[in-house]
């Protein structure tokens, strides 16, 4: 094995032992993980922010350690007022542009790194924890190269709506039994999917039902928002 592999499977090994034991994964745990990140080589250094971003909110803690506070609750809400919306954009630009480039993961990033490091916005390390942090907690890291689906014109997808009306109708039925079994009520689902003659059925349901569930989220943030 190179020297390179051992100093990162060792500096891996670090990351899992501090996140095996620290007690809060919050932005004081993301900056003590960036200075140990940079103080490793420039080379290694992209292949280490993806492994934290894969095992992040993964590994479970013994708690027994707590990270140092460097940051306070009210710095990390002034970065999060400065930054948030910034990290949010760029993760998604990054995203879509590594579909769009058939970017594997460890292209991602690299490239999601190297944005972190040389942004002017981000000079302290401080700054550039909080990237990392709300980077790593997002719902979309780690990064998938999922690559592009079926796109489908609207009055193919209303032809195909109606043909599946009744098929749709059936799983708001499963989902209003409340049946306690978990697997009992996908295992309804999945016959109803798998009901269906072509992809094209079977996409445009399952587009249904997501659909349905963003809907009963989106009711519940918008009570939350009116705090009712």
């Amino acid at each position: 094995m190179s020297d390179k592999k051992y100093v990162i499977r060792d500096i891996k090994a670090q990351i899992m032992g501090a996140f095996s034991t620290c007690s809060k994964t919050d932005i004081n745990f993301a900056l003590q993980i960036l200075e140990l990140i940079l103080n490793q080589e420039k080379q290694i250094q992209s292949e280490l922010f993806q492994f934290v971003c894969e095992i992040w909110g993964t590994v479970k803690s013994s708690e027994e350690i707590e990270a140092p506070e460097k940051i306070s609750a009210a710095t990390y809400e002034k970065l999060k007022s400065l930054y948030g919306e910034m990290v949010n954009a760029v993760l998604l630009s990054y995203i879509r542009k590594g579909i769009s480039e058939n970017w594997n993961r460890e292209q991602f990033y690299a490239h999601l790194w190297n944005y972190i490091l040389t942004n002017v916005m981000w000079s302290t390390n401080e700054e550039k924890a909080f990237a990392l942090y709300y980077i790593a907690i997002d719902v979309r890291s780690p990064y998938y190269n999922v690559g592009v689906g079926l796109k489908m014109s609207d009055d193919d997808y209303s032809k195909i709506q109606d043909e599946i009306f009744d098929a749709f109708r059936e799983f708001r039925f499963i989902i209003a039994l409340d049946i306690p079994e978990r697997t009992e009520e996908a295992s309804m689902v999945l016959r109803l999917l798998d009901g269906m003659k072509t992809d094209e059925q079977k996409i445009v349901l399952i587009s249904r039902i997501l659909a349905y569930y963003n809907d009963k989220i989106q009711r519940i943030i918008d009570r939350v928002k009116n705090g009712r």
